[in-house]
């Protein structure tokens, strides 16, 4: 499941992110909570992005819809 971080990699001068993984409490459930938060917001972001580049491709679609459209108007035949 979750992988403990080694003391190795949690001495360092400033609390990082990483620093709150210790090795002393890393079953503790406000650890594993704090973990699954974390996780929340990286999946969060991820469909933020994905939506974010799904509107800008539907919105070029329509522009390019718009513009066969007004092609087709204007011609001839």
């Amino acid at each position: 499941m979750l992988q403990p971080f080694t003391n190795s990699q949690t001495t360092m001068s400033t609390p990082t992110h990483a620093a709150l993984h210790t090795t002393t409490h890393a079953a503790t459930p406000l650890l594993l909570l704090h973990d699954h938060a974390c996780l929340l917001l990286i999946n969060r972001r991820r469909v933020q992005r994905r939506t974010y580049t799904q509107r800008h491709l539907r919105r070029s679609h329509l522009a390019v819809d718009l513009a066969v459209r007004r092609c087709h108007r204007r011609a001839p035949w």
